[in-house]
């Protein structure tokens, strides 16, 4: 299928014998070893034609939006494997197969009962039932609960409190922002973690953040199966009204336990990355990795005509075109010094859950990781390619050497790199923003080809620069602390 679509729009020429002999090159003077010109110029690659091509598929009908779980994402899938199947790539996924499953599950609709015993002035206690104005999370937790706790505050750092409810407050800050407010949050429910405690609620603010926060707060929990659980030890964590919040305190005052039951509504995601491999000639346990992923949209309808072409149809596009014609450079003898693994991922549009996945497979640990090049939204009729946390390591140096127009810029967001560079490998997101308020994609692709073109050749002169010792790492970092 994919060689009737590509054969016509990738088509390379011969050009001449190639040059294998080693060049001196670093991270201030690149050097290609082979002639790097505008290829497509030439007539060796049509980049443009080729980039259309796979986008047009990527963001058919066929894919239907490619939501996570869905025949769409099956469709992208398989049409992954083709590509890089056509490309002569060497699967790389678990066991060696093209495929790396991904399993989620997703948790929502948690409910919870809190049960207390009050005592009553001259008589026995009085049963309160809270089961309204408790707003949690699990943390990657399915099973129900069933557990008599104790109340308690805000633990010391160092203070075991064990099976126990903490409950808490946030002082008020004025013209607070969701990002500060939740950041606080954050660090309460880590020290009642890091307490071993069971479980932890903190009493919802008022004010306009409340509605803010609920509504951000109160969405599909997606997790990997059998990764650790955020927040440790808690089988549950978030924000409780105050009304409810003083119900517990009294219980808490008078020594009284409370019964807890929580429950979530469960399903599971059964999707998979996909990965191939251009086995490096001399180095080959060392490997250049470049990534997009496939999906789009998170939960949401399926597109029966097709879309989601700049998140990430784009990135996808250009991923497969650069392994098409690493495939076809690799037909004419070429092979790069160290490995180059081109990786169509899933759960992009799902907090990136794919990304972390691919570090687990046998021979792609963050030992072996000598750059990591993720694609994300490259629009086209944006001016600016920017490398996202290019200066974390010497990778967005490296870009601007081969073209001074890359804008080497901090992250605004968590893309799928972020989780390399927290393993301390060079990393960084290559994004083009288009326009505000262009609702039009129409028009030439010369943009994304040019995009497609500058990932071939930084993937391909990342694999080839020499290590100045056989165990020394190949990227030069300052290593993320």
């Amino acid at each position: 299928m994919l060689g009737a679509v590509l054969g016509s729009a990738c088509r390379i020429d011969p050009i001449g014998s190639l040059d294998t002999e080693e060049h001196e090159a670093s991270w201030n003077r690149v050097e290609p070893m082979i002639p790097w010109v505008n290829l497509a110029s030439q007539g060796v690659v049509g980049w443009e034609a080729a980039v259309r091509n796979h986008l047009a598929v990527i963001s058919g009908p066929q894919a239907s939006g490619r939501r996570p779980g869905s025949d769409g994402a099956r469709f992208v899938q398989r049409l992954a494997v083709a590509t890089f199947e056509e490309a002569a790539l060497t699967p790389d996924g678990v066991g060696r197969a093209w495929l790396a499953p991904v399993e989620l599950q997703v948790a929502t609709d948690h409910r919870v009962a809190l049960q207390v015993d009050l005592p009553q002035d001259g008589a026995a206690s009085s049963e309160v039932l809270l089961d309204a104005g408790i707003y949690v999370r699990r943390g990657g937790r399915t099973e129900p609960v069933d557990q008599t706790l104790e109340l308690v505050g805000i633990p010391a750092a160092e203070h075991d409190v064990g099976p126990h409810l903490v409950l808490a407050e946030l002082e008020v800050v004025v013209d607070e922002s969701l990002d500060g407010l939740l950041t606080r949050a954050d660090a309460i429910f880590r020290r009642a973690a890091s307490a071993d405690a069971f479980g932890c609620l903190i009493e919802l603010p008022a004010g306009p953040l409340r509605p803010v926060l609920l509504e951000s707060w109160l969405v599909p929990e997606v997790s990997l199966s059998d990764l650790p659980r955020e927040h440790g030890s808690l089988a549950f964590y978030g924000f409780i009204d105050a009304a409810a919040l003083d119900v517990l305190r009294a219980a808490q005052d008078a020594k009284r336990p409370v019964f807890t039951h929580v429950e979530s509504d469960v399903r599971h995601i059964h999707d998979a990355n996909v990965l191939g491999r251009i086995v490096g000639e001399t180095d080959p346990a060392e490997v250049v990795m470049v990534l997009a992923h496939w999906d789009a949209g998170g939960f949401s309808p399926p597109l029966p005509h097709g879309g989601a072409i700049l998140d990430n149809g784009s990135g996808l596009a250009v991923l497969f075109a650069a392994a098409e014609i690493s495939g076809r450079w690799m037909s004419l003898g070429r092979r790069p010094r160290r490995s180059i693994v081109f990786g169509a991922l899933t759960a992009g549009s799902l907090d990136d859950l794919g990304a972390p996945r691919v570090m687990t497979i046998p021979g792609l640990e963050p030992k072996y990781l000598t750059a990591v090049v993720n694609l994300d939204t490259l629009d086209w009729r944006g001016p600016t390619l920017r490398a996202r946390d290019g200066d974390r390591s010497m990778l967005g140096a490296f870009a601007q050497q081969l073209d001074a127009s890359v804008s080497v810029e901090p992250s605004t967001a968590r893309f799928a790199h972020r989780v390399f560079l927290d393993a301390q490998v060079p990393a960084m997101t290559l994004q083009r923003l288009g326009p505000p308020n262009e609702p039009s994609m129409q028009g030439s692709l010369d943009g994304l080809a040019r995009d497609a073109e500058f990932v071939f050749r930084l993937a391909w002169e990342l694999a080839d620069r020499p290590s100045t010792e056989p165990s020394a790492p190949v990227v030069e970092v300052e290593r993320v602390r």
